[in-house]
């Protein structure tokens, strides 16, 4: 709704150095860990930042005096926190929102004290040179890992090559306009000097982006390389379109760089139209308020979709939408994407009204491109759930609006107690146990946990898990892992009391997070056992036949959960049941050997032996051709797998 300039006079310079140093410590080590989805930058993130705000907090409160600017983008941004914060409150999978939530204050955090403390030109060239550095740095850990540790992509420590060739998609828009724009400020010789060593730079990061082969990535290179051009000079935008179209086309010992981008070997390249349609789907159904920040991962198998030419047609996660604007919209609704579009809007017209006025600095061009860039990319790939490109657009955002012209501030004077300090220290401490400090332990016990469990180091792992649980007592995934461990536990030795142990523990996973199927699928198999070992009745086997459809209520495209059902309606009798399950189970992948020979066993309990023979067959031969090629995950596996 509205910013505040704080009058800072003598003692502003300790704040804006503190939080200097932590913008550029974060510039440089947020790609490291996972393009700073790692627990550990995220802790160290959102600590600093939470730091950086009281200092500056309580050095306004104890300068007594303030402006306020009112400004529509601070209404914008908001109402877009309150509708998030909303959002939270009534979200299925809570915690996931809540540290979602923690994630995009952080961002508004970076915004604002970017705005409070740096009113100054002369940072800008030092935050975009850093970004700059930042971006050759993490292409030559991308080569190196690529050619000493045999790595098959380009891609540093980011999730996806996606994000990867975004981030350098960045630094060639700095560089170029580092290139174009500067202005010559030392000797001649140290300028043609500087020019060389940038245009190299250039050079490099331009053959890893072509190597990377992210279609969006290249677009976006095009758009936003174009856009600096013109800026300079018509005819320079026209001859680099000509040179990059001639460069695309040139006929090259390995093809073309364009036929090499249409990826007609890979079987999974046009999957983007799927996920555009699935995201679209997800849309739909949920346009008023969307699924809730954080929950598209657990509500995208009910959206899956075939990939006809895979051996396995629907053996994939959809972890993310098809891009950034549908990733909005699918998670907080048509409100949501409605202001994020506004604010979007305001930051492109504060950008072209700065561009009205000539000469351009090498800064006033970099910001708008990176942006560019990253909204071009943006239209095919879901980029900011990179904690590192966020914060990238971010500063962008920053340094466009910074030479922005504001309305007259209100000023406002107040006599703040030593308690209001107080106060505000006892909220930082809060915030920061429940938000930072507490996910972060939590979260490495559960690690710790996982380790000791896969050296089959079990006892010792469990006091680390019920630590987990003990430090964040509303995860649904500690809850299922201990769960488990109960089931494991009366499979060995069938025992009420174990019984009740695992089922309260996914009694609590499901409270917790109802929409992951997962917790439903191992609430089945916990009935399945009780109904082999202590209560052999028609009661429990329909209780698991229950926990079965509603695992299948929230991913209906998993042919193992509906095997898994087939199972228990023939161990009650129900063989046209059964049969009916399988046949489903085919439907959706065919190519599903098991499935195939449990028919053919039901159908010669049946007496149908003629059908029992061409299943049986066509699994045999199903077995048979895919025997000699190896499993692309652990579902291709077990799609292949024989129970013979």
């Amino acid at each position: 709704m509205y910013w505040i300039k704080a009058v800072l006079r003598a003692d502003r310079k300790p704040a804006a150095r503190i939080f200097l140093g932590c913008l550029l410590l974060l510039i440089v080590v947020m790609p490291f860990d996972e393009g700073g989805n790692g627990y550990i930058v995220q802790a160290f993130t959102h600590s600093s930042l939470l730091f950086c705000a009281v200092i500056w907090s309580v050095q306004t409160l104890r300068q007594g005096n303030a402006f306020f600017r009112v400004d529509p983008l601070d209404w914008m941004l908001t109402a877009a926190l309150i509708w998030l914060a909303v959002n939270t409150c009534f979200s299925v999978y809570r915690y996931a929102a809540f540290l979602e939530l923690v994630k995009i204050c952080s961002y508004a955090g970076v915004f604002y004290l970017c705005r409070q403390l740096f009113p100054f030109r002369a940072l800008r060239q030092l935050l975009l040179a850093t970004l700059f550095t930042s971006s050759v740095l993490q292409m030559l850990i991308a080569w190196g890992w690529m050619l000493t540790e045999r790595r098959p992509a380009l891609q540093a420590d980011f999730i996806n090559p996606n994000n990867f060739a975004c981030f350098m998609v960045c630094g060639v828009n700095i560089g170029l306009s580092i290139l174009i724009f500067a202005d010559p400020q030392r000797s001649r010789r140290h300028t043609q000097v500087f020019k060389i060593v940038i245009a190299i730079l250039l050079c490099c990061l331009i053959g890893t982006i072509i190597n990377g082969g992210s279609r969006g990535a290249i677009l976006a290179f095009l758009g936003s390389g174009f856009f600096i051009f013109i800026l300079k000079k018509r005819r320079l935008a026209l001859c680099f379109l000509l040179l990059c179209c001639v460069g695309f086309f040139l006929p090259l010992p390995a093809g073309s760089i364009f036929e090499r981008l249409q990826k007609k070997s890979d079987q999974f390249a046009y999957e983007r139209i799927g996920i555009w349609k699935s995201s679209v789907a997800m849309a739909r159904d949920n346009y008023l308020r969307g699924v809730g920040p954080g929950q598209f991962e657990y509500v995208s198998p009910a959206y899956n979709f075939p990939v006809e030419r895979a051996i396995a047609r629907y053996g994939k996660n959809i972890n993310s939408a098809h891009n950034d604007l549908l990733q909005i919209l699918d998670e907080l609704g048509l409100p949501g994407l409605g202001l994020a579009l506004g604010e979007l809007g305001l930051v492109i017209v504060y950008a072209l009204r700065r561009f009205r006025r000539k000469p351009y600095s090498w800064t006033e061009v970099a910001a708008p491109a990176v942006l560019l860039g990253g909204l071009l990319q943006g239209t095919f790939s879901c980029l900011l759930a990179s904690p590192a490109i966020a914060l990238v657009m971010t500063l962008a955002c920053v340094l466009i609006l910074e030479s922005k012209p504001l309305r007259a501030p209100i000023a406002l004077k107040f006599a703040v107690p030593k308690l209001c300090c107080l106060l505000t220290l006892l909220m930082a401490v809060y915030v920061l146990l429940y938000a930072i400090v507490y996910p972060l332990l939590g979260h490495r016990h559960y690690l710790d946990y996982l380790h000791l469990k896969e050296e089959h180091e079990l006892l010792r792992a469990i006091p680390h898990l019920q630590a987990a649980i003990d430090t964040v007592p509303i995860h649904p995934l500690y809850f299922y892992e201990l769960g488990r461990i109960y089931m494991e536990a009366f499979k060995k030795a069938p025992d009420s009391e174990l019984f009740r142990g695992a089922l309260d523990a996914l009694d609590k996973a499901v409270r917790y997070n109802r929409r992951y199927y997962k917790f439903y699928e191992t609430r089945a198999i916990l009935y399945k056992e009780l109904f082999k070992t202590l209560s052999p009745n028609r009661a429990t086997a329909e209780k698991a036949l229950r926990e079965y459809e509603l695992a299948l209520q929230y991913n209906p495209f998993n042919p193992f959960l509906l095997f898994s059902r087939a199972m228990i309606y023939a161990d009650i009798a129900r063989f046209d049941a059964a049969l009916e399950q399988l046949y489903q189970a085919l439907a959706i992948e065919p190519n599903f050997v098991g499935g195939r020979q449990m028919i053919a066993k039901l159908l010669t309990r049946l007496g149908r032996e003629t059908e029992a023979e061409r299943f049986r067959q066509e699994a045999a031969e199903l077995h048979q051709q895919y025997a000699a090629r190896a499993a692309e995950s652990h579902y291709t596996f077990s799609l292949l797998r024989s129970l013979e």
